[in-house]
């Protein structure tokens, strides 16, 4: 009895591929017809038309009585996975490959302006010797919103603004205004931080009222202030080295700042204490920015951001594409919308290159679940040792 049954399953499932085929020669036409016309792949009040259609046609009773939840759960989604395939077939008669509009970056030329925020013997700055060092004309602004947008004015070719510390996390500022100047990931570089306490050279620890930093050094080096004086004030400024100018301005040996050895030479001030950061390897990731997208053969990282409908399982469908297409996620990370009071941007890295045919179906699909997919960038992966 029991292959009798399996004989019966066998059979409606030889029914099924045969149904599945003709559908998806049906969903190629649609492809065609909507090529043809100029029409939008995804129609989400016919989709959800058809799935109402096809539950409701649930016959037995006593099925819907006793199995209404199960069919509501697994016909819709069954029906979903249907669509998302045939529109996957669709994407592929309207585009081929998904094609973008980008240019290979120009790394090597001398003549390029490169921006960075901050002053002589800032990490920025180190961070831009280390992805630029042939480069001529250099230009540093106080603050990392003057650097974003002389790049989104087409003032300076490229920008360099440190994205994220691996004692500290991601520094929310740049990512903000890569989003609202409009700004594509072209590259990255790591820089070694190693903070130091700077003062004067007739400074001692015991003169020290006032300490300057930007907010990431005082973060990276909270054990050591916490061994301070209680009386001690933390003031933030835009950067490291703009603190250490500051001071070597001064001159008044209550004043100490928080910055690089490099910082130090370059303002005469004296090491008060070296190696401060908490993480012994304390490491910033940088960014370099273009307002252009840019893309070669040897790229392998992918930036972008995105936000999803505010109803339940919305984060998983997306993050479910990119295990369906094989395609590794490397980071995640939600930003607050300040347009909407509590919700949220996700923000994420992503291995691959804009050419590759999985990348191409991944973004496609991640916009049916009814995604807004910001691309931020693709560029090549800089290994951090």
């Amino acid at each position: 009895m029991l292959e009798q049954y399996r004989k019966e399953i066998d059979q409606i499932d030889e029914q099924l591929v045969d149904l599945f085929e003709k559908r998806m020669d049906t969903a190629k036409k649609v492809g065609e017809y909507k090529k043809e016309r100029g029409l939008e792949i995804f129609c989400p009040d016919r989709e959800k038309a058809v799935i109402k259609k096809r539950t409701e046609q649930t016959k037995n009773p006593a099925y819907r009585q006793y199995t209404a939840e199960f069919f509501e759960a697994f016909f819709a989604d069954f029906l979903a996975d249907i669509m998302r395939i045939s529109r996957s077939l669709q994407a592929k008669v309207l585009n081929g490959a998904q094609n973008f509009l980008y240019q290979p970056a120009d790394f090597f030329n001398a003549d390029l302006k490169v921006v960075y925020p901050g002053v002589v013997g800032s990490y920025s700055g180190e961070a831009l010797n280390k992805f630029f060092p042939a480069v001529k004309h250099k230009l540093n602004v106080n603050t990392f919103l003057e650097a974003a947008k002389l790049v989104a004015n087409g003032e300076a070719d490229f920008g360099v603004l440190p994205f994220e510390n691996n004692s500290s996390g991601a520094i929310a500022d740049t990512l903000d205004l890569i989003l609202s100047e409009h700004l594509y990931v072209a590259g990255e570089t790591y820089v070694d931080v190693r903070h130091c306490l700077l003062g004067t050279s007739d400074a001692e620890m015991e003169d020290i009222k006032e300490i300057y930093s930007h907010n990431q050094g005082f973060v990276q080096s909270g054990l050591f202030l916490s061994s301070l004086k209680a009386d001690i004030k933390c003031v933030p400024m835009e950067n490291t080295a703009l603190a250490a100018k500051y001071v070597a301005e001064c001159g008044n040996k209550k004043k100490a700042a928080i910055a690089s050895r490099l910082a130090a030479e370059s303002y005469g001030l004296k090491i008060l204490k070296e190696n401060i950061h908490e993480n012994s390897g304390n490491t910033t990731r940088f960014v370099v920015v273009s307002n252009k997208l840019t893309c070669d053969n040897n790229c392998d990282k992918i930036s972008a951001a995105f936000t999803t409908r505010h109803k339940s399982g919305a984060l998983c469908d997306v993050l479910a594409v990119f295990a369906r297409n094989g395609v590794n996620l490397m980071h995640i990370e939600s930003r607050p919308l300040k347009q909407k009071d509590f919700s949220y941007m996700f923000y994420i890295d992503f291995e691959g290159n804009l050419a590759d045919s999985n990348v191409a179906d991944a973004i496609t699909q991640i916009k049916e679940t009814g995604a807004e997919l910001i691309l931020l960038g693709n560029y090549r992966t800089e290994n951090v040792r």
